[in-house]
């Protein structure tokens, strides 16, 4: 049982360190890489400066709408507390 195991292990590492071994050009390099960020399994994503911009102005209207809810209501507020 034991020389099984050694002998599926030691095929396993024969396979991994030829496959390490093999000379890997820039281009196949370089497509591995893209293929990675760009997987859908990947939780970040390559974002563009127009696509950033556009996340960024999104999130200033939200807050500056969230700002103005609160504005109203601390004024209400106001005006219930003065009127009591």
């Amino acid at each position: 049982m034991f020389s099984l195991f050694g002998l599926l292990g030691q095929t396993i590492y024969n396979r991994v360190d030829a496959q390490e071994s093999a000379p890997i050009d820039q281009e196949r390099a370089s497509s591995l890489w893209h293929r990675l960020v760009h997987s859908r399994f990947n939780p970040m994503k390559v974002l563009s400066d127009e696509d950033y911009e556009h996340m960024l102005s999104e999130k200033l209207l939200r807050v500056e709408a969230e700002i103005a809810l609160l504005d109203e209501e601390m004024s209400k507020l106001k005006q219930s507390s003065e009127s009591t």
